[in-house]
């Protein structure tokens, strides 16, 4: 039998290819653009690749018809989340539905059902591309807060406003492109985490907390991540507790999902609410850390099989962490050097994402990342304090 899965992480190949040896399985990827994949797939020859517009329906579900033994589409990114909840309907396989897809993927209506039962402390304004504020006076919104894109990802879209005055800056900026739809929330303080979870017959399981360090302000970028932070403690089980009211509140379907939240002075915020896999190298942080291939969860979801990992008590093994490194300017990246990796303690791997000659837009997102580093060490934050170091030696040089 034939897994596809409709776009992917762009880590995790590999453990993807083990998770289906497991399964007994054959994987395709199906991609609009497999230089996404480079530093992986190439090396991998147990996925096989198919060329596609993956945005189209038809497209897919054309490419997908000569596979007479296909037994699911798996949809492991926030981007085709909606295209292929409609591509497994159209097939009649296992998936989530269109219309919760459709609802968890819209931040606004998200926050808006938190708001109405109790679980978020939160404004929420619906905007237009045209229409900033929606004609509403800006002493109704309580400053600071943040801006984004109803349906954005990898912090792409997202503005912090402080006053009125930044609101009206950023109306110009808008207007001029992006987005169409955006929300406008309340600026939650605190420290970032995210919460993975695997859902199965309406009750949700905390795989763990991540641990979430980000870029000064005014933009929200991801820099250091460590997973199990405060394993099997009285907070993690509070987490856990609660991220399972939210999803009953929300309705999330069976599947993972990558809880980002705040732990602020008045409880736990809802950043977002992913229905996926976390991304960078945390899906290779909770095999890690657990000796238990995560991917193969993700697969067993997308042929309609309860996921193995809940018949097994979580047993740590290691903290995992990670360090996205950045370009320092836009332009082309001339070269990426850093120090012998072998000389730092705890394993340390380079996984890169961008490439000399590859060009940097912007510095704002995400999408200026040039690699992720990783380390192993005996709990989350000797991992971090490992990567860290390692981290300060990698250097990107722009023309």
């Amino acid at each position: 039998m034939t897994i596809a899965m409709l776009e992917a992480l762009t880590f995790g190949m590999g453990l993807l290819a083990d998770a289906a040896d497991e399964l007994g399985h054959e994987l395709i990827l199906l991609t609009r653009d497999r230089s996404v994949y480079r530093y992986e797939l190439p090396g991998e020859p147990r996925i096989r690749v198919i060329d596609v517009d993956t945005f189209d329906v038809d497209a897919v579900l054309a490419a997908l018809k000569p596979v007479h033994d296909l037994a699911g589409v798996v949809v492991n990114t926030d981007t085709w989340t909606e295209t292929g909840a409609q591509v497994c309907h159209r097939l009649g396989l296992p998936g989530r539905t269109t219309g919760f897809a459709g609802r968890i993927r819209d931040k606004a209506t998200v926050r808006e059902t938190l708001i109405k039962v109790g679980l978020s402390n939160s404004q929420c304004f619906r905007l237009t591309r045209e229409e900033v504020a929606l004609g509403r006076d800006p002493r109704e919104i309580r400053y600071p807060c943040v801006l984004k894109d109803v349906r954005g990802t990898g912090s792409a879209g997202a503005f912090l406003v402080r006053s009125a005055e930044d609101l009206d800056r950023l109306r110009t900026r808008i207007a001029g492109g992006g987005p169409e739809r955006y929300v406008l929330e309340s600026l939650h303080r605190g420290p970032l985490y995210s919460a993975e979870t695997i859902t199965y017959g309406g009750r949700t399981h905390l795989l763990g907390v991540t641990n979430r360090t980000v870029s000064d302000e005014p933009w929200v970028r991801e820099e250091g991540i460590s997973f199990p932070v405060r394993f099997d403690s009285p907070w993690e089980r509070r987490v856990g507790e609660w991220i399972s009211r939210v999803h009953a509140a929300v309705g999330v379907e069976d599947g993972l999902c990558h809880n980002e939240f705040i732990a602020t002075s008045g409880g736990f915020e809802v950043v977002e609410i992913n229905p996926r896999l976390a991304g960078a190298q945390v899906g290779r942080a909770i095999t890690e850390a657990f000796g238990r291939n995560v991917y193969r969860t993700v697969l067993e979801f997308g042929i309609g099989r309860k996921p193995g990992w809940l018949a097994e008590r979580r047993e740590l093994r290691c903290g995992y962490a990670q360090s996205l490194r950045y370009a320092p300017a836009v332009g082309t990246i001339a070269d990426i050097t850093m120090d012998d990796l072998s000389t730092f303690p705890g394993d340390v791997q380079w996984w890169p994402t961008k490439y000399a000659g590859d060009r940097i837009d912007t510095t704002e997102n995400q999408s200026a990342s040039v690699g992720v580093l990783t380390a192993r060490g005996e709990t989350a934050d000797e991992a971090l304090d490992r990567v860290l170091a390692a981290g300060r030696t990698v250097r990107t040089w722009m023309v």
